[in-house]
């Protein structure tokens, strides 16, 4: 034990006032998926999740329960330090509950859990990820101890400043989904003439559904040299270097943009196809995959030396006499054309769809003359600029509140949160009583345990074996 420097606080190893109780694992033949009498909840990592899948097992002597306010800590993999709560049942093998003494405010407990004090202690653990933490590894992880009253000002002050930050970021939250129908709403205006209605002469306002100036085509008049790509078996790394040949994959393609680092290295006994090499102009879309991957364009504004287009897209060129490469880009991104695509693609499920060639370059589009083409990339582009400082601005923001509570919660748990009062009983008051108590109930056990003995007429049983701390690799914890 070490006295704190805020006043009456003091810095205890965490099992010299916790423990921990690790869960079962009943087999899943038992499992059902639907409440029954007899039945019990059985609690894994995903139930604390967006995607819970609700499972009841039978309910048995052997099982270990927890009730809705207790604190379960994840133990294996990517869970590891995973802080639980809220929900009563019986909790597997990949989370442990944590015994807080009553003397505790259990709440206080909980976002001292949460905060970095305790999450980078369990997490630098050596066999953690692995195996699972034990008692051991928690025995020496020091943890701050206030006093009581202190620990419920604390709770109070968080629960106020941590719900302020859980609105501020369901506020930014939203701000992708506002800044994608705010493209999604200039390329619908820029390819419907609403854009540039202002700019046409009033004699060329609209008459029928598009501008009178501007003139239907067929995408395969207005287009050249349309090559689908090559599906050679790659490595899965990505290609290091300029110097090393890679073939682009299908994500390398997104809407209006072109991430080069999204390929595959060819190796090196393959000759390359160098007819397929992906050059500055091209005009690219997904024409196999998911549905939802499907149909997607980019410009080629700039790539590095050495990218093929793989097999599930298609690599063609605007005719520039015709169509400007960008202002074809925009209108197959823009929703009126995306839905067009939809239903061109064939395919008997959501998972596998494919655009031929031969529907894609039927395809009808309305187009302005050239000159107002021009505008309409232009203004274009000065919104999206406008949108994109938008946008980092709202990385940074996000990037400063998703540090907040971290910030919040070292603030806490340093003393510099709450004011303190000088009347509050010491923490190590505290421990005292907790250790007391605890002590009384070690002594109460033993007496139990050996009136439960005497009582089998002086009977020696053999002692059982101490349990073996189970390993279970390749858990699921999902």
């Amino acid at each position: 034990m070490k006295q704190n420097t805020s006043r009456g606080w003091i810095s205890i190893n965490f099992m010299d006032v916790f423990d921990i109780q690790g869960g079962t694992q009943p087999p899943k033949k038992e499992f059902i998926y639907k409440e029954q009498e007899g039945y019990i909840r059985l609690l894994q990592i995903r139930d604390f999740g967006d995607k819970p899948v609700p499972t009841y097992i039978p309910k048995k002597k052997t099982l270990k329960i927890c009730n809705e306010d207790d604190i379960l800590i994840g133990r294996y993999g990517a869970s590891v330090g995973r802080i639980c709560t809220g929900m009563p049942g019986a909790y597997n093998v990949a989370l442990a509950k944590v015994i807080v003494p009553s003397q505790l405010y259990k709440k206080f407990v909980y976002f001292l859990l949460q905060s970095d004090v305790f999450q980078k202690a369990v997490l630098s653990t050596e066999r953690s990820a692995q195996n699972g933490f034990n008692k051991e590894d928690l025995s020496e992880i020091p943890v701050p101890l206030p006093p009581l009253n202190e620990q419920k000002r604390i709770v109070a002050k968080l629960e106020k400043l941590l719900a302020k930050v859980e609105a501020c970021q369901e506020r930014l939250d939203r701000i992708p989904t506002i800044l994608s129908r705010f493209r999604q709403s200039v390329l619908a205006a820029a390819c419907s003439g609403r854009l540039t209605a202002d700019w046409r002469d009033t004699d060329h306002s609209h008459e029928y559904d598009y501008p009178i100036t501007w003139k239907e085509v067929i995408l395969g008049d207005i287009v050249k040299n349309l090559q689908q790509g090559w599906s050679p078996k790659c490595e899965i790394h990505p290609s290091p270097s300029n110097e090393v040949w890679g073939v682009i994959k299908t994500t390398a393609v997104q809407s209006l943009n072109f991430v080069e680092s999204e390929n595959k290295k060819l190796p090196a006994h393959l000759k390359p196809r160098t007819d397929l090499e992906i050059q500055k102009g091209d005009v690219l879309i997904t024409r196999a995959g998911p549905r939802a991957r499907a149909g997607v364009t980019c410009l080629v504004s700039s790539v590095r030396p050495k990218l093929i287009v793989c097999d599930k897209v298609y690599r063609f060129h605007a005719k520039q006499s015709d169509i400007l490469a960008e202002y074809l880009v925009y209108y197959l991104n823009s929703p009126s054309a995306i839905s067009i695509i939809d239903e061109l693609k064939t395919g008997i499920s959501d998972s596998g769809v494919n655009l031929t060639q031969k529907k894609f370059l039927a395809l009808t589009l309305c187009i302005p003359p050239p000159a107002e083409q021009q505008e309409i990339v232009k203004r274009v582009e000065t919104l999206f600029q406008k949108a994109d400082r938008i946008e980092q601005r709202y990385h940074k923001a996000k990037a400063y509140v998703d540090k907040l509570t971290q910030s919040i919660l070292a603030k806490a748990f340093r003393g510099e949160l709450v004011p303190q009062d000088p009347n509050d009983e010491p923490a190590s008051v505290l421990l005292e009583r907790i250790r007391t108590e605890r002590a009384k109930q070690e002594t109460e056990a033993k007496a139990a345990k050996k009136s439960k003995k005497g009582s089998k007429g002086g009977r020696k049983k053999k002692k059982p074996a101490e349990p073996k701390q189970l390993e279970i690799p390749g858990i699921d914890v999902c």
